[in-house]
């Protein structure tokens, strides 16, 4: 059984870790327990200017798996406020042009167009994988996709020169269908060398097995299945009239990634929720969580690695680490550029919402805080619970269950240190 344990906590930090940074920051999440039953809470800070007349701010702690209440509660309170920030990496060329690289080279423009291309390509091999077919142009990928990666699809069809890609089919040596995907270079002309040489995905690396990624479903819906709660993306409604995307695209990530030396598989695996856990996860998750205790067991885990993600992030192999590094200052920084231009131009908005990762969460206070703002309350809303009478267990049975399941993810943070 401890083993048993120990292998679903590990697969419970990357279920989470793959979904976003979660390393829970000091004060926006507490655990609340009374012997028979425990849960986790998250806030939303109020914030006010220190001085003179300025909006209030509602920081919100989003976790990406929770109950639905949660995100109903969160969904209601948000819908309130005048303008709502929410994090979403955007399509490609959507992001702000104050967050790209100033006045782009063809060098660059290339660099651009190949991330695009390789962006494609792991998308139409997890097309035809699903189909098990090619498919014939950029709409019918795009109308086969689902979730997160369909909406990134959309405008990743035009190369660093803003010219439209080509999509063509190929016969390959062993008689299977290929494909290649293909820009004309800066003379957007065939042919030609140096920067106006044309641009193919068959040229580069075949893709690796992180970029080929996870074929079983994905770990975060069995775990939402396993432990009968429900992701976000799913339960918010993030299209209002007062909804604002506050992140960068999807060109400007893999262009810091690039730079750090991630691995270009961790973000599509932090898009779509696959994880180099998932087929032995997969299995585990389903016969554990087919039963009421085994369901509270989970979301027992889920608490707790959720109350020591900080010190368990730092167990994250080299690409992920990598990846959140990078994701999470460079995404901060649209967040307070977009907030610091609200408060300065847009005088009649008296409240602003914002609603990200946890693990975004102190980096955002402290620019919030530089603003010459400062705290002013707390509201908590429950975004998860697990009980002895849900799980039909005694009270003396569910704590040693709790017990055992702290005790196993104590171990996992000492060897984190």
């Amino acid at each position: 059984m401890k083993s048993c344990v120990h292998v679903l906590t590990t697969i419970c930090f990357w279920a989470l870790t793959t979904a976003t940074a979660i390393a829970r920051p000091d004060g926006f999440a507490r655990v609340v327990e009374d012997g028979t039953s425990i849960k986790l809470e998250m806030a939303v800070r109020e914030y006010a200017p220190k001085e003179g007349n300025g909006p209030k701010i509602y920081l919100a702690a989003a976790v990406h798996i929770g109950e639905e209440d949660f995100y109903k509660q969160l969904q209601q309170f948000l819908d309130k406020q005048d303008i709502v920030l929410f994090e979403g990496v955007k399509p490609p060329g959507a992001g702000a042009a104050e967050h790209d690289a100033a006045d782009r080279s063809d060098a660059q423009r290339i660099d651009v167009t190949k991330r695009r291309i390789r962006f494609i390509a792991m998308a139409i091999d997890r097309y035809r994988a699903e189909h098990k077919k090619l498919p014939t142009s950029f709409e019918q990928l795009e109308e086969g996709t689902k979730g997160r990666i369909a909406t990134l699809l959309h405008g990743a069809h035009r190369d660093g020169w803003d010219r439209d890609l080509q999509l063509t089919t190929i016969e390959q040596e062993d008689g299977e269908l290929g494909f290649d995907i293909v820009s004309l270079g800066a003379d957007g002309q065939p042919g030609g060398e140096g920067p106006a040489a044309d641009i193919r995905f068959r040229d580069q690396p075949a893709l690796s097995k992180s970029e080929r990624g996870d074929r079983s479903g994905g770990i975060q819906a069995k775990m939402a299945e396993a432990t009968g709660l429900v992701f976000q993306l799913n339960a918010m409604h993030h299209d209002g009239p007062n909804w604002r995307n506050s992140d960068l695209s999807i060109d400007q990530v893999q262009e810091r990634l690039d730079k750090s030396g991630a691995d270009a598989g961790a973000l599509f695996s932090m898009l779509d929720g696959s994880s180099f856990m998932s087929r032995i996860g997969s299995a585990l998750l389903g016969f554990i969580g087919s039963n009421p205790e085994g369901k509270a067991m989970l979301r027992l885990m889920l608490i707790e690695m959720l109350g020591h993600a900080g010190e368990l992030i730092k167990q994250a192999p080299g690409g992920m680490g990598k990846l959140m590094e990078v994701i999470l200052e460079d995404r901060n920084q649209v967040v307070l550029a977009d907030l610091k231009r609200i408060i300065e131009t847009e005088k009649d908005i008296r409240t602003i919402g914002i609603i990200y990762g946890a693990g975004h969460l102190p980096g955002l206070e402290a620019g919030i805080l530089a603003l010459g703002y400062q705290p002013a309350g707390d509201t908590w809303f429950t975004a998860m619970r697990a009980s002895a009478q849900d799980a039909g267990l005694t009270e003396a049975r569910f704590k040693a269950t709790r017990d055992m399941v702290s005790r196993m993810v104590e171990a996992q943070v000492k060897r984190a240190k």
